[in-house]
């Protein structure tokens, strides 16, 4: 990312294409036995990034901090397939994240705002919270949505 923070959580559902598609004479020439399947379209419908917030740095314990990186880095990676990436799937592994994160103490928030006197002041979040309750929302949010997949990059 631009920023810093290598973290992008997204969600994705089948696109549906509404037009008839053709392809090039080249392609079709190149590969006869190539066939477009529109079935394999993804379509972005919601991500996020948490700007310069590092979302892992809100754990003490490394032994947390490893068991939720276990439970969403690999599962959710962009190259496994969108069946296994399922928002049911997300669900459970945000019910481990929610064990892990009871285990754990929790770090600030490394965002800061500027004060009246022109201070620079910690929020003093917290950061595993906030990121529990924001997984919480993905799911209420998308859990109807037909063939929903989600990915963590």
């Amino acid at each position: 990312m631009a920023d810093g923070v290598n973290f992008r959580l997204s969600i994705w559902k089948p696109f549906r294409v509404d037009k008839t598609l053709n392809y090039s004479d080249e392609v079709r020439s190149s590969s006869e036995s190539y066939r477009f399947d529109t079935e394999h379209l993804l379509e972005e419908i919601y991500y996020w990034h948490p700007g310069q917030e590092d979302p892992w740095t809100c754990f003490q314990q490394s032994d947390a901090l490893s068991t939720v990186r276990t439970v969403l880095l690999e599962p959710f990676d962009p190259s496994v397939s969108p069946n296994m990436r399922s928002m049911s799937n997300f669900q459970r592994a945000v019910q481990s994240v929610r064990i892990a994160f009871s285990n754990s103490a929790w770090g600030d928030a490394v965002q800061t705002v500027r004060t009246a006197r022109d201070h620079m002041e910690n929020l003093r979040a917290n950061g595993a919270l906030s990121l529990l309750l924001h997984f919480d929302w993905i799911v209420r949010t998308f859990i109807s949505v037909p063939r929903a997949s989600v990915s963590i990059r």
